[in-house]
């Protein structure tokens, strides 16, 4: 989730209840109100024994949390790297780099939360990588509740979903599709 953006605690906690097994904050560049947000949701997650990982913005040594890099970001030292942006095979050898990380796949299809400057990768982009990978592939980008199964078929591991999340209509829609999976999603995993 965008930090900053509109979901609140009551709005992720039924998607917590059906199964959600991680939350992703972000951020591209924080301030103080930004780290105490993230503290907050970090220590509310962390007491439902859900992961939390945060962008590098977001992330300090001694938050608990594990980190996503974006292209070009560098791990500082001793950071627990849980996922590294992908959109090309050279992105996925850097993902590859990591142990235990997720490569985040994106954008499959045009982001419903932002607009992008790449061009969707498709299911068939997404299975190209997620078939090379030697990690699970996460997919992300215009990732709706009726999108999950086909990523799936497609070699995704699970699926980080931000647009779906900011309707009330997306999160019952993924709450139904969590219930029905009991829990098989897996936004971006440690």
């Amino acid at each position: 989730m965008n930090l900053g953006g509109p979901l609140r605690h009551q709005e992720l906690e039924p998607l917590i209840d059906a199964g959600l097994s991680s939350v992703w904050l972000r951020a591209h560049q924080a301030d103080e109100a930004a780290m105490r947000s993230a503290s907050r949701w970090s220590g509310l997650l962390r007491e439902r024994g859900i992961p939390c990982i945060r962008s590098l913005a977001l992330w300090s040594p001694d938050c608990g949390d594990g980190l996503h890099l974006r292209g070009g970001d560098a791990a500082p030292a001793g950071a627990q790297v849980c996922s590294v942006s992908v959109h090309s095979m050279a992105e996925l050898a850097r993902a590859e780099d990591y142990p235990g990380a997720s490569a985040l796949v994106s954008p499959v299809f045009a982001p419903t939360s932002k607009s992008s400057a790449l061009p969707p990768l498709g299911l068939n982009g997404l299975r190209a990588l997620a078939h090379r990978s030697s990690v699970p592939c996460l997919a992300l980008g215009g990732i709706v509740p009726e999108r999950l199964d086909a990523c799936e078929q497609h070699g995704a591991s699970g699926a980080a979903i931000l647009g779906a999340l900011l309707t009330t209509e997306g999160r019952d829609a993924l709450v139904a599709w969590l219930q029905r999976r009991s829990g098989a999603v897996r936004l971006p995993s440690s």
